[in-house]
This record gives structure tokens, sequence and C-alpha cells, in this order.
């Protein structure tokens, strides 16, 4: 497929998904369906007279049950035969999905079955009936993964199906039994269980919203339930390791968490929340493949009945949870500075002509506008931890629908195979297919739309809203209004884009903020800000005559400037000229002027690191990296700032000092000293702020450089980082060195001046 123009594509995009939608009315075929309901009523062993009259105690037993009856195939219905064609079935047997494998929204998501994941080779687990006295836990007897994984003789797919088809009973009767819960009693009966969580609250709100019999209740419930029990096991684990696996799927590996917690409970952990070939509910969830009501409540019961009975289980194995510490949520305050450049106003009509627009759009299924209008819900109720928890998955899950329409590939949204990977963020907006074609969602959804997503979801210094959510770091009841106000412009932009409307969006014009070029960008202004605040203030007090260093630092610096390789910039940058002239003055003003030439400056960030665009190392000789080049810059200007910083305390306290006569003569004569060197620091950091500069006026025609030019580059910024390193250190309030300072300023600047000699930069080389 190819789009010659805007209009051609947003009408091909257009008919395509709306042809998508025509075929994709129900999530769940009627065969899938009929599968499911036969699989919730192969609860062995429990009558349905039993679990109405339920006790509110239930425990989970070691014996062994007889054997549990085969889960019988069924007859595919025709659209369900459609869906596994999809997905390129090689036999009939593999059209005969069992037990959980058909609990993950097919709308969006098919296991094959001829993956599965071991649980257990002849455990069971079971139930004792509900009229005892026992508090309500659980317990098993499956064996671990890690016990059966060398005996190749297993059948790994009926392993798979018995465990489930066994565990099916453990999931009605959590259900059963806390649907009759209120609030009250979960909280009497369990919070003193969900202590080793350190986050009793958000547990007790999970059981609140399953209360409300809502859909989108539900899988709100589910995302906040994975997240919160992901970072509580994370917390256990850190009694005993030291760094905690990023993945969900690597912290139930580790034998530090199965020491405290046993290979049951590990081995049910494995079957709800482990690799894609287990029910994987956290990952189903929260990669939106799931709809309304697509996955019964009674899995989120069990999920809860599960956190709860791992509290059981800690304080029967005598661990303490006052060992546990709590780790602090992350920070998701990057979502300001977005919302603030997106410059975003959800007013509360603007609010409801969004929802109204995507309501009406068809880039989004029925099923998952359900969800997208509880967000909106929550959003007008202030309640923005639920608003964000409820959109974020049904962005992944539209930009998903609208990746496989563009690029061809439908099987990519109708399958979250166990053996491969699940087409999600990262994938979607990656500049090449697997295949190594170019993603056409690109061209589609615009540079400026791309740009936002990878602020928001990809680039290290930017928030990861989706990643530290999902894996429990933020904190769900302090999520920021911000994120919301971003989730919110990205769908609209989508209804907009494909949906003719007279609205405006904020996502038009948008640049990235978090990509290390721009981070480098707003380095260079914020230092230039800080050093002219500081320099106002204390040149006042700079009235000693300068120190011996100050005018030969002024002299060198100011053959630096004039250097070809600098000065040839001012032909073609406004103000560049006037910007080195004012640089060789101590404490001048030069932050505007620095700020309009960056600005004039155009660098198209969007992948422009990806692994595809490195040029390899020709001959043994490694390439330096633009990244690597970027990276010391920044490094620079933060070294600096953190000298400025701390000359301004150690003088603002000299001076409180001096004029309450607390000083001694050795003292005041070091203040002197102090006050005679402010010069050459004013100088360094000008000298700072234009290498810089320079050296982003070049980016662009960066990989153009040789290999012996960009090793120069490398070792002249290495030798200037160790410069301001070491100024740094001797400018400290336990040093005051300023003598010594002064003299590695003046080294600093005369190696520059050798640097500009080299030209590594040619005259047509400039960033425009």
């Amino acid at each position: 497929m190819s789009f010659n123009s805007d209009n051609n594509e947003i009408e091909i995009v257009a008919s395509l998904l709306k042809q998508f939608n025509n075929n994709s009315q129900s999530f769940l075929s009627e065969g899938v369906k009929r599968l499911i309901c036969h699989v919730h009523h192969h609860d062995v062993g429990i009558s349905d007279d039993a679990y109405s009259k339920h006790s509110d105690d239930i425990t989970v037993s070691n014996s062994s049950l007889t054997s549990t009856p085969p889960i019988q195939p069924f007859i595919a219905s025709p659209y369900f035969e459609h869906e596994c064609s999809l997905i390129e079935c090689d036999s009939e047997e593999s059209k005969l999905l069992f037990n959980l494998n058909l609990l993950l929204g097919l709308q969006d998501n098919l296991i094959k079955s001829k993956t599965a994941f071991i649980i257990c080779k002849n455990g069971y687990i079971h139930f004792r009936p509900p009229h005892t006295n026992e508090n309500i836990t659980l317990r098993s007897s499956p064996r671990s993964t890690s016990q059966i994984k060398d005996e190749s003789n297993i059948d790994i797919s009926l392993h798979y199906k018995n465990s489930i088809q066994c565990m099916t009973q453990a999931f009605r009767f959590s259900e059963v039994v806390l649907e009759h819960f209120d609030t009250t009693l979960f909280t009497v009966k369990f919070s003193r269980f969900l202590d080793w969580t350190k986050n009793v609250k958000l547990f007790q709100e999970c059981f609140e919203l399953l209360s409300h019999h809502d859909g989108a209740d539900d899988l709100l419930a589910l995302l906040m339930l994975c997240g919160g029990l992901e970072k509580a096991l994370g917390n256990l684990y850190l009694t005993k390791g030291t760094k905690c696996p990023a993945m969900l799927k690597d912290l139930l590996a580790t034998t530090e968490l199965r020491d405290i917690l046993g290979d049951s409970v590990i081995a049910v952990l494995h079957v709800v929340m482990g690799p894609p070939v287990s029910m994987n509910l956290r990952n189903v969830a929260w990669h939106g493949f799931l709809s309304v009501n697509e996955l019964p409540r009674r899995y989120i019961y069990f999920l809860l009945l599960l956190t709860v009975s791992i509290g059981k289980h800690l304080s029967e194995r005598h661990f303490s949870t006052d060992v546990v510490e709590n780790r602090l949520h992350v920070s998701l305050s990057a979502c300001d500075d977005i919302a603030l450049h997106l410059k975003v106003e959800l007013t509360d009509v603007h609010l409801h002509q969004i929802e109204e627009l995507i309501e009406s759009s068809w880039i989004v299924t029925k099923g998952n506008k359900e969800i997208i209008k509880s967000g909106f819900t929550y959003y007008s109720l202030k309640n923005y931890s639920w608003s964000a928890l409820c959109l974020l998955p049904q962005l992944e899950c539209t930009l998903r629908r609208l990746f496989v329409v563009v690029n061809k590939c439908p099987e990519r949204l109708l399958t979250a195979e166990a053996t491969s990977l699940y087409t999600t963020f990262e994938e979607i907006l990656d500049l090449y297919l697997p295949d190594s074609s170019l993603n056409a969602l690109i061209q589609v959804c615009g540079e400026s739309f791309m740009d936002l997503l990878h602020d928001l979801l990809i680039y290290p210094k930017g928030p990861r809203a989706r990643d530290k959510l999902s894996h429990g770091e933020a904190d769900y009841l302090t999520v920021q209004q911000s994120l919301c106000c971003i989730v919110i412009s990205c769908l609209f932009y989508l209804a907009l884009k494909f949906t003719p409307h007279d609205m405006a969006c904020p996502v038009d014009g948008y640049k990235s903020i978090f990509h290390p070029v721009s981070i480098l960008k707003h380095k260079i202004i914020e230092l230039s800000s800080l050093a002219t605040g500081i320099y106002t203030e204390l040149c006042q007090c700079s009235g000693t005559k300068p120190c011996k260093h100050s005018e030969l630092i002024q002299a060198s610096l100011k053959r630096f400037v004039q250097s070809e390789s600098l000065s040839s910039l001012s032909s073609r940058l406004p103000d560049w000229n006037i910007l080195l002239e004012m640089s060789v003055i101590p404490f001048e003003n030069s932050d505007g002027r620095i700020q309009f030439v960056l600005n004039l400056l155009n660098h198209n960030t969007l992948h422009r690191w990806h692994p595809s665009k490195s040029t390899p190392a020709t001959g043994s000789t490694k390439k330096v990296s633009e990244s690597e080049v970027v990276n010391l810059c920044s490094r620079v200007l933060q070294v600096t700032e953190a000298s400025l910083r701390q000359i301004r305390s150690t003088l603002q306290l000299r001076l409180r000092q001096l004029q309450d006569k607390q000083l001694r003569s050795r003292q005041r004569d070091n203040l002197d000293s102090l006050k005679a060197f402010l010069p050459c620091m004013s100088l360094m950091s000008n000298y700072v702020l234009i290498l810089s500069t320079w050296i982003v006026c070049h980016l662009n025609s960066y990989d153009s450089l040789d290999d012996s030019a960009q090793k120069l580059l490398q070792r002249f910024l290495k030798n200037c980082l160790q410069t301001c390193e070491n100024l740094r250190t001797y400018t400290s309030a336990e040093n005051c060195k300023w003598s010594v300072s002064g003299e590695i300023i003046l080294k600093e600047i005369n190696l520059a001046e050798l640097f500009t000699e080299q030209s590594i930069f040619g005259r047509d080389n400039l960033c425009k």
C-alpha cells in the first residue's frame, strides 16, 4: 500500500477501517463463547447449590482430586474459522482453542493453542466444601516450571490445559465468595493480609470498583490490581535481592522471590500473570487487548483473593512484613511539561465536543468506546487517575488497529501469539516493520503526532507514562491532570484525522522536548538564564579588582570566538556575530540572543538515532555516535551549572558571615579572592554556552564527518568535561581554590583555540 497524498491516505485508511469495523461487530465468535461457558462449568466437586450457600471461608487443600474430565472440542462457527485463518492455523486441531486461550479478547488477540505454558504435571487445585469456619486462603501444590523443564517426554499442551481446567474452581469460587462482600466486610476481613503490599487503599479501591458491576470499572480494577501486585512482589524481592527486574516475567523467575513465597505460589502467579504462554492477564489488559465484559469478572476476583492469600501465606511462613520496604513511587511530573508545550486546554464544552467526535468516529471499536466514555466521565469528575488508566490502553488499541490497516498486516491485530511479542507501542512507533519495510503509520499520522507519542511513552527522560503505570511504579491515586489531557489530545487527533471536522487540534506542530537533542538545547537555554540571573545578582559584589587570570582568559576567549570555525556562522545565523561579541564581556546578558539562535535551528528528532541509520565502522575504527557527542555536551552544561550554583551559595554565605562579623582574617581574604574570580567564572560559562551552541548548529552534518574528525571532537569534549568536573571540585565550599580554578579555565580555553584550528566542520555544514 502506498500513499501519494494526505487526502488519499486518509480516504484509503478510512475505507479500510470502516470495512474492518463492519466485519468485527462481535469480539468473540459464537463457538468461542460456547467454549468459554463450557470451561466455566467444569467446576468439579462443588455444586451450584454449594456456591449459593457459601460461607465466608474457603480453603484450597493439597490433596488430590479424581481425574479432571477433559475439555470437549467444539464445532467452530464460520466466523471463528475466519479468525483462525487470519493467524494462519496449520491444522484443524489448532482451531480448537481451549480454556484461557479464549479469554483474552479475540477481536485483538488470539493465542495459538499449540504453544502452552507448563504449570504442573498432576497437581490440582480444589476446594474444601464451603461450610468450614477457617479463614479464606488459597493453597496449591502444582509443580513449578523449574521442576519439570527438563522432562522432555511431558506433553506441554496437556499440562497447560489440565492445570487451567482444575483452576476453574478457584476462579469461580473467588467470584461467588467476594461478590457477596461489601467494602466494610472486605476491609475488616482482609486488610491485615494486605499489609504486605504497603498499599492497602489501592486494593480496597479495586474491590470497590468491582462492586459497581460495570464492565469498564472491572477492567479498571484489573489494571490497578496487576500493577499494584507487581510492585508489591518487587518490594518482597528487594528484601533479598538488590535490583528489582523491570519485567514481571523476569521477577517471577527469580530465586529470591521463590525462596520467599515458595514454588506453589510462584506457580499460581505464573498461571495468571506469567509470560505470553500463560493467562498473561497483566499484559493483555495493559496493552489494550481487552474490551468491556470480554474477561469474566471471576478472574479479577481471583487476583484480588490471591493477593490476600499471599499475605496469609507469608504470615504462616513467619515472614515479617516489617522488613518490606515500600519503594517510593516515581513521578509523572514530566507530563506537565508536555501538556504545557502542547498548550492544551480542555474546557467542559471542548471536552464534550471531543467525546462526541470520538464516539462518532470509527477509528475505535464499539467495545472500546465504552471504556473511553468512562475515561471522559472520570475526567469530568476530576478523577484523573482512573481517567488515565481507562484511556491509555485504549490509545494503544486504537493505534494498533490503525497500524495493521496502513501496513496491511491484520494478523498483528487479531493475534497475540505465545511464541512472539505482542504488537505494542514499541513496534507501532518504530521506523520499520519486522520485515524491514517502512512503517506507513508515520506517514499517515505525521511527525508531530509521533513526536508526541515518543515524548510520552518512549524517551528515557520523558514520563514513560504507560510503562511506569503498568508496572506499578507510579502512584495510581495521584495521577496528574496533564496526563489525561495528553492522552485525550492523542485520541482527539486520531478521530479528527479520519473524520472531517473544523475543530483545531493542539497536536499539530508539536516538537519533541524529551529527545536528547531537544534536552541539550533546553539545557543551553537554562544555563544561559541561570548565569544571567546569578551574575546580575553577584556582579554587584564584585568590587574587588579581577584576578590575574581574568584578562588572559578574556583575550584567549576572544581569539576563540573570532576563529573561522565559529565566526563563519555569522553570515547565515542572525545575531550570531553579536552573540560572539557579547560572550567575551564578563557578566553580559546574552540569554535572549542564545535562545533566538537556537530557535532558528531545525533538528528532526523522530527516529534520529534509529539503529538502522548508524553507519558501519570502517576497519577497526569504532565510530563515535552523535548520541555520545550530545551526551558529553549535556554533561558539560550540567557540571558547569552545578559550579555556578555552589559559587553563588558560597558567596551568599560568606557575605552574611561578613555582615555578622563572623569571618576570620583568612576567610575574608578568601572572600576577596572569590570576588576577584567571578569574572573568570562568567567568561567560563560564556565559553561553555558558545561551544555547545556551535556544536548544536552542526549536528545535522555530524554523520558526514570522517572517523578522525569524530574522534577529535570526542577527545576535545571529554577533556572539556574533565575541566568542568575539576572546576566543580575546586569551587566547592570545602575547597574554595579560586586561583587554581582560574588557571584551569585559562588552560581549557587555550586548548579550545587549538581545537578550532582543526576546522572539523566545513563552512557549508550548518544545521538549518
